[in-house]
């Protein structure tokens, strides 16, 4: 990515336990490892009684990890019970993904 460019905006969400949060850090450290702006936001306030539990990242210029409606450039929803489609988040002709099998967070 340029540093130029526009920021990629990553979503992540899903339910307490299911690694959203320690996913985002990842990435956001891997595109600071490669010399990138990285910033990752978190919400996750009853995450530990299985709530809801977002990660945001923003890789490129910038100085928030906040995502608005319609400038998520992927979505990536780790629970059925937390659709990403249709999604206000992402962008058009971008990418979501939702797993569909039965999950249960790790206590």
């Amino acid at each position: 990515m340029s540093r130029a460019a526009a920021p990629f905006r990553l979503v992540l969400v899903g339910v307490g336990g299911q690694g959203c949060i320690t996913a985002g850090r990842v990435v956001g450290e891997a595109a600071a490892a490669e010399g990138l702006d990285a910033r990752v936001g978190e919400l996750h306030g009853l995450s530990q009684r299985g709530g809801s539990v977002q990660c945001t990242v923003a890789i490129g210029p910038g100085h928030t990890s906040r995502v608005d409606a319609g400038e998520a450039d992927v979505v990536v929803a780790s629970s059925p019970s937390r659709p990403c489609a249709p999604c206000p988040t992402c962008r058009t002709a971008r990418t979501s993904s939702s797993t569909s099998g039965a999950s249960c967070p790790s206590s």
